[in-house]
């Protein structure tokens, strides 16, 4: 194969002094060589073939989105992938030299779900190494920074032609905000649950008492039973209408019907509505008489106020008012309720319109925590915005904002800068 074949050659036809033979045998060596021209190509074309299998090979490992690690038999952890090396906290090195396993996997807590330590055999490296084949190993890990992850583990040995286990391969996913999910929904159903039942066992006391005093003819009682029973049909109305409206909202099928309407006059009729379910007497409105209308769908609005009203009554006491004010800012509309209850703690104020979130100071009171999680939502959706302000011990200020019903509108580029709420 090298150059020197023609000049072999020569030697060949010029001599007689025994370079012939050699020349025969350089020749004979060539011509083996070339014997198959296509078993040397092929071997050609699979040696350039070899390098960019192999890259697109590492890049395939290393851009899984599961972890994917290898060790050996000796316990040399040999390649840990982007994804495994980041659930891990495993700093990136050269492939190979990571280490021995225990060296790390003795520098983290690892535990099986239920708290319990999880011993060494037991490590999902050395399950592989055993020769056992698996899926589905949930461990809990805490990492050296603190980090504390739920791990779903695989594994599987490999073997050479004997039969004896040379590798372990590990692939492994972080299922943290799934297990999370899962406990947020076990609390939420219990919370559900318990909520519901609350309201269902006064209807069903009163509906006993009202047969025996039907039975009787206690006219009062009957009445008193039959307003208990409203009360409580009417709450667990507004907890299953909050389901079905949070479901909606997040799947954005939750339909929107908008129209111009005076705030001023909007506010007295929701008032005059809401009287047999809040104290409407302590509610005092304060807002200019001119006011521009808004652009808002009415039912949905009814429901913010009411839900910010009740609120507000429920944790101010009983000899204050709620205020409704409102002002105008650029292309839009400022509607606030104050009250001068027991506030907002700090470290709950970034939390309140979460779904499902219950402040510390809500604990005892009914309700499933997602009144304003869904006046948020039904605000988005309509275009708008809320915050609050509030101290302990000082009262708290929701403000919402809705667009002005402006001829040529053309959208809320120009709002102001809003007030941090901690969101």
């Amino acid at each position: 194969m090298e150059v020197c074949m023609p000049r072999k050659r020569e030697e060949r036809a010029g001599g007689g002094d025994g370079s012939g033979e050699q020349t025969s045998h350089g020749a004979r060596e060539a011509r083996g060589a070339q014997s198959n021209p296509s078993e040397r190509v092929a071997g050609e074309m699979n040696s350039q073939r070899q390098a960019p299998e192999s890259q697109w090979l590492d890049a395939v490992i290393e851009n899984l989105t599961e972890g994917l690690g290898i060790v050996d038999g000796q316990g040399r952890v040999l390649r840990i992938n982007r994804m495994g090396r980041e659930m891990m906290g495993i700093p990136t090195q050269p492939p190979g030299e990571y280490g021995l396993l225990q060296d790390y996997f003795q520098r983290v807590d690892l535990r099986y779900p239920d708290g319990r330590s999880l011993p060494p055999e037991d490590w999902p490296p050395n399950r592989a190494l055993r020769g056992e084949t698996f899926s589905e190993m949930e461990v809990s890990l805490v990492r050296p920074d603190g980090v504390h992850l739920r791990l779903l583990f695989g594994g599987s040995p490999i073997l050479d032609r004997t039969g004896n286990v040379t590798l372990a391969v590990n692939v492994w996913r972080d299922i943290t905000a799934l297990r999370e999910l899962e406990e947020r929904r076990e609390e939420f159903i219990h919370l559900v649950a318990h909520d519901i039942r609350s309201p269902l066992t006064i209807i069903m006391g009163q509906a006993q008492l009202i047969a025996r005093a039907a039975e009787t003819g206690q006219k009062d009682r009957i009445i008193r039973g039959t307003d208990a029973i409203i009360v409580s049909g009417r709450r667990m109305n507004t907890m299953i209408s909050d389901l079905v409206d949070s479901a909606r909202l997040e799947s954005g099928r939750l339909q929107l019907r908008k129209q111009t309407l005076n705030v001023n006059t909007f506010l007295a009729d929701v008032l005059k509505r809401a009287a047999p379910l809040i104290d409407a007497a302590r509610v005092r409105i304060a807002v200019p008489a001119d006011f521009t209308p808004v652009v808002a769908d009415a039912d949905r609005l009814e429901r913010i106020l009411l839900n910010l009203l009740s609120n507000a009554l429920k944790y101010s006491p009983v000899d204050t008012e709620v205020v409704v004010s409102a002002q105008t800012v650029n292309t839009e509309a400022r509607i606030s309720v104050t009250d001068q209850g027991v506030g907002i703690a700090p470290e709950d104020l970034p939390h309140i319109f979460d779904r499902f979130y219950r402040a510390g100071g809500a604990r005892g009171i009914e309700g499933i925590g997602l009144g304003l999680y869904i006046v948020k939502m039904l605000l988005e959706a309509q275009g708008g915005q809320i915050w609050v302000e509030s101290s302990l011990g000082k009262g708290s200020s929701f403000t919402f904002t809705l667009p002005l019903a402006l001829e040529g509108r053309h959208g809320d580029s120009d709002r102001a800068e809003r007030p941090s709420s901690g969101l």
